[in-house]
């Protein structure tokens, strides 16, 4: 099987469904969406568009984990999703993840393939009397302890969600009033949407800019990080793609644009403020 990279919306960084519409043929087997930075997909369209064409939806929702539309949880939209609980996340066991599963034809086979290819769930439920090797698969249960670690945050996930949110609407709060003043975009939650506040980040002008924005964050003692690098143009995604030469310009201008804000779990008001006077003393040097 081979990819066929969709461009992003320039707005939610996320799948951009019409471009999804003209890439689709007979061809086409399944389409997969990420909730970048914690922002759904635009899922009213991208559903029709899979269904109107018999196409699986596979949903990653490794930054989307307590995101919602419409009170509708992310994850839920797919045929499968996924969920990553690696260390940076806002629920976390410091690796492993989870596999969410919408349609219930999938479950024989996602059954076999994550009890090591084997039929063993039959047989505990004594559907067989003796399990057996049926197909490839793996090792893909969590240890113990990393499931108790896990459980522990997921019964806690309102107060951890609470945190992180807290610290992106101070982020939006202040940041998006200037957006418009200094020609950057930034995160946002969209009309139906709560989003989960895993991440904020900020596209600029230009990649000149936010070199000199990385500079100047330096200079105060902050990180600020790239984080969206653009699938096409890496040299997996050239090997995995069917299209010899696939031009996207939203997604290569955000991977030369985009930076993400420091925001973790035990950050404190002071750190919050020092990022945010950071930013602003930047465009008020930049833009006297």
């Amino acid at each position: 099987h081979k990819c066929v990279f969709a461009d992003c919306d320039p707005r939610t960084l996320n799948l951009c469904p019409s471009s999804l519409e003209t890439l689709i043929t007979a061809n086409t087997g399944a389409v997969i969406t990420i909730n970048y930075a914690g922002i759904p997909c635009d899922y009213d369209r991208i559903v029709r568009i899979c269904k109107s064409n018999k196409l699986w939806l596979i949903e990653d929702n490794a930054h989307g984990l307590l995101s919602y539309i419409n009170e509708r949880p992310t994850g839920s939209f797919g045929d499968i999703s996924t969920v990553s609980f690696d260390s940076v996340k806002m629920i976390t066991s410091f690796e492993g993840g989870a596999l969410v599963v919408n349609n219930s034809d999938l479950l024989p086979r996602i059954e076999e393939i994550t009890e090591m290819g084997t039929d063993k769930l039959k047989f505990v439920r004594g559907d067989v009397p003796q399990y057996q090797w049926v197909r490839s698969g793996t090792n893909a249960c969590l240890a113990l302890p990393l499931f108790q670690f896990l459980w522990i945050q997921l019964e806690q996930h309102e107060k951890i969600k609470a945190s992180f949110k807290e610290k992106w609407r101070r982020y939006s709060d202040s940041l998006q009033p200037i957006s418009g003043k200094y020609q950057f975009q930034c995160s946002f939650e969209p009309d139906r949407v709560r989003v989960n506040g895993y991440s904020f980040w900020i596209t600029l002008p230009d990649g000149r800019t936010r070199e000199e924005l990385q500079e100047h964050m330096s200079l105060l003692n902050i990180h600020v990080s790239r984080h969206y690098p653009a699938l096409h143009l890496s040299e997996m995604g050239k090997q995995a793609s069917s299209v010899e030469v696939q031009q996207l310009p939203n997604a290569e201008r955000v991977a030369q644009t985009i930076i993400r804000l420091p925001l973790y779990m035990n950050m404190t008001d002071v750190e919050v403020s020092q990022v945010i006077d950071g930013i602003h003393s930047f465009f008020e040097w930049k833009y006297p």
